[in-house]
């Protein structure tokens, strides 16, 4: 099993090891939604705050792009702690002073945070070797995931049984951002360099090879239609499902999450015996357990059946990630793979401003579950695109 892990290189090794420690403290991401709805705010109402505070990323977004743009991976990765962890202490005080300005200026540099992410897609696309870089990816996602299969679960029990109180949620998420600054210093002295520089704007060029870069825009497409059905249905719309639909707490938060690790893990491990040729069947089987996943989630009447789709939904993405991303991987032309990985990343930022508030809002107007239903949707067209392209 752990044959391939051996002849990866030091920097990939690392890189996931990195995401694995990293992967307990993201659970802040579900507890702050769920804190504002615990003092009585409506999921239109957190859409909203999320979508300004997105909004405003947007807007300082262009004052920093220039100090952003052509720096190295590593430089990015510390950024994005430093940015993470400034949020959530920020919105933990936001919560104590019930300053709802402050909470916005929070949530916009969590949204800022996102602005780095080309960095970990550059990095990845230069640690992983090229000849396994399908099975690099299901130990991309089998060892953060059972990092993830153990710490939700006993977060949930932690946030949702012993200390479930709203001043016991805010404590949390300040010293969870404390403790993102300490990781500042993985990407900065323990990740090997990647020289090269991340690309997060640049001017079209009139000689570009049109016809590499519509294999790629056809293959990315795939992936930003399943970002949007994400986006419609956000961790506040998730969360959201949760409290107003089954009248659950984070416990409830950290079982599915827990069985969405669990899942990912076992079947990780038994994709790195799955040869590359088989990767378009995975790809396309995987949407169609997307797609079931959604579903559930948006016809279910049990927890039971959402825990369910847990299940679905990350056998979903351990048979696509690792096959679909060497596939988009191998569409990149050489010379540019700079500015259409990042221009990927670009349009899936520009998609988290503004989707996951519509999403609030037909949640709020038609139904907890409505916007797992139009997400179901996203999905098949995604099917009917991968089916003629990969």
């Amino acid at each position: 099993m752990f044959e391939t892990w051996e002849l990866m290189p030091k920097a990939a090794k690392r890189y996931i090891l990195y995401h694995s420690l990293v992967v307990p403290t993201l659970f802040v991401r579900y507890i702050a939604p769920y804190v504002m709805l615990k003092v009585g705010l409506s999921i239109v109402e957190v859409g909203f705050l999320y979508v300004v505070g997105g909004l405003l990323s947007a807007a300082l977004m262009p004052l920093l792009g220039s100090f952003l743009n052509q720096r190295e991976p590593n430089d990015l990765l510390a950024l994005d702690c430093i940015v993470s962890g400034l949020a959530y202490v920020l919105l933990a005080c936001a919560f104590w002073l019930f300053s709802v300005p402050l909470m916005v200026v929070a949530l916009a540099l969590d949204a800022l945070s996102s602005s780095v992410r080309p960095a970990y897609v550059v990095y990845e696309y230069n640690v992983y070797p090229e000849e396994i870089r399908e099975k690099a990816f299901v130990y991309h996602n089998l060892l953060p995931f059972a990092s993830q299969a153990i710490s939700y679960p006993l977060l949930g029990f932690l946030f949702g049984v012993l200390f479930p109180e709203v001043h016991h949620l805010i404590a949390a998420m300040a010293i969870i951002g404390l403790l993102s600054f300490l990781y500042t210093f993985v990407p900065l002295v323990w990740l090997p360099r990647v020289r090269e520089r991340v690309v997060l704007s640049e001017e079209r060029k009139k000689d570009e090879n049109k016809t590499s870069i519509r294999e790629f825009v056809l293959t990315a497409s795939i992936l930003l239609l399943l970002i949007a059905a994400n986006n419609l249905t956000p961790i506040p719309v998730f969360v959201n499902l949760l409290v107003e639909k089954f009248g659950e707490n984070l416990l409830a938060v950290g079982v599915y999450e827990g069985i969405y690790g669990l899942t990912m893990v076992a079947l990780s491990a038994s994709l790195l015996r799955v040869d590359k040729s088989k990767g378009k069947l995975l790809v396309m089987f995987s949407l169609l357990l997307d797609l079931l996943a959604y579903l559930l989630l948006g016809f279910g009447g049990a927890v039971s059946v959402i825990f369910l789709a847990a299940a679905f939904s990350s056998a979903s993405h351990a048979m696509f990630d690792p096959f679909y991303m060497d596939a988009l991987f191998s569409k990149v032309p050489d010379e540019k793979k700079g500015t259409l990985l990042g221009a990927m990343s670009g349009a899936g930022k520009a998609m988290s401003i503004l989707v996951p508030f519509a999403g609030a809002v037909i949640a709020g107007m038609l139904g907890a579950s409505s916007p797992y239903v139009l997400s179901a949707f996203l999905v098949l067209a995604a099917i009917a695109i991968a089916y003629s392209t990969i």
